[in-house]
């Protein structure tokens, strides 16, 4: 059994030596293929994760080769993923701490009811812990991925200043308006939860697409790919919350969007357009839109043309432009049209 060989609770050496030990740890795991890749939805470029660390925790990722794979089919991976990080912390002096280490296993189950993908085992719900006279700092870490509406936050609030405000030596039913206001219009200074979950999310989708950064490679291939999703000519944040929301899968930046919208916040991304093909050419989305069916219909028409992998009119009509193909009357994929792009999963 190899001794244990770490530097020690409390020295100061411990970051840049962790830092030093991980990079090892890490490039042992590309050199092995484990991680996750994929291609941005429109132009194609590579996206790359092998683990995500901060201080000494490490999330290790491990996905499927392609959409079409399910989570039973990548066990047997994610077994060896973890098996191999926890013999290269082994064989550099340390080991893992199972009491805290925990796995998530992700993946979806197509609802033929409600026309959308839905996740397929449901983990343990976030729970917040209240450490102190730390309340609103360990609240802020979360708040860049979590997507609560401002009710939410007033419920989780009214149990810490029930608590608090007594021993500030104020009355627990001050008026929350009060409690919540800035110290220059006669307030607590208590920054309102909700608005620093506005304000945070606004910086990480600035901060991180401004200084091109792996977390701004990541949200520019979920921005392509929603907008692939949608169908349209814009980026999702130019598009209109009620008229496309209904398109779009359920995820952080589909919420992100639906909050800014209600607050009438404008944040705009350059992201590749989905081209026409020639003149006279038009988005089939738009098309939809064009003729104002109902969302049901727009919801399934578009799943429809998901499945065809087609953008735009001229990818399922006949050489002509006068006829659409049979085979996209038929809800059939045929080897005449080929798109550049890479499209999700569908049934």
């Amino acid at each position: 059994m190899i001794p244990f060989q770490g530097c020690g609770q409390g020295n100061g050496a411990g970051p840049p030596i962790w830092v030093l030990v991980s990079s090892i740890i890490i490039q042992m795991m590309v050199a092995m293929g484990f991680g996750f890749e994929c291609l941005t939805a429109i132009d194609s470029h590579l996206v790359i994760a092998q683990c995500f660390c901060f201080v000494d925790d490490t999330d290790v990722i491990e996905a499927g080769a392609s959409v079409d794979h399910s989570g039973e089919d990548i066990c047997q991976s994610v077994q060896a993923a973890a098996s191999m990080w926890a013999g290269g912390i082994s064989a550099t002096g340390g080991a893992i701490n199972p009491e805290k280490s925990f796995w998530w296993l992700i993946d979806f189950a197509w609802d033929g009811r409600k026309g959308q993908w839905t996740f397929r085992r449901k983990n343990q719900l976030l729970r917040l812990q209240i450490p102190g006279l730390s309340v609103m700092k360990s609240l802020e870490y979360l708040m860049t991925l979590l997507t609560l509406e401002a009710a939410t936050w007033v419920d989780i609030m009214s149990p810490v200043l029930q608590v608090c405000l007594p021993k500030a030596g104020i009355c627990r039913s001050f008026p929350r308006d009060m409690v919540l206001a800035p110290l220059k219009f006669q307030g607590l200074g208590i920054p309102h939860p909700f608005g620093s979950q506005v304000s945070k999310h606004i910086e990480t989708l600035l901060r991180h697409s401004t200084n091109r950064t792996k977390t701004g490679a990541y949200l520019e291939a979920a921005l392509q790919e929603h907008q692939l999703e949608t169908g349209t000519s814009f980026g999702i944040f130019q598009q209109d919350y009620c008229n496309t929301a209904v398109l779009a899968s359920d995820t952080w930046i589909k919420r992100v969007w639906k909050e800014l919208e209600n607050m009438d916040i404008y944040v705009a991304f350059d992201s590749p357009a989905l081209p026409l093909q020639c003149v006279g050419d038009a988005l089939l989305v738009e098309v939809f839109m064009d003729l104002e069916v109902n969302q049901d219909d727009l919801k399934w028409l578009n799943w429809c043309r998901m499945f065809l992998q087609a953008c735009t009119v001229s990818d399922i009509v006949t050489a002509d432009g006068r006829c659409i193909r049979q085979s996209a009357w038929r809800g059939e994929r045929d080897g005449i049209h080929r798109s550049p792009y890479q499209w999700p999963r569908t049934v």
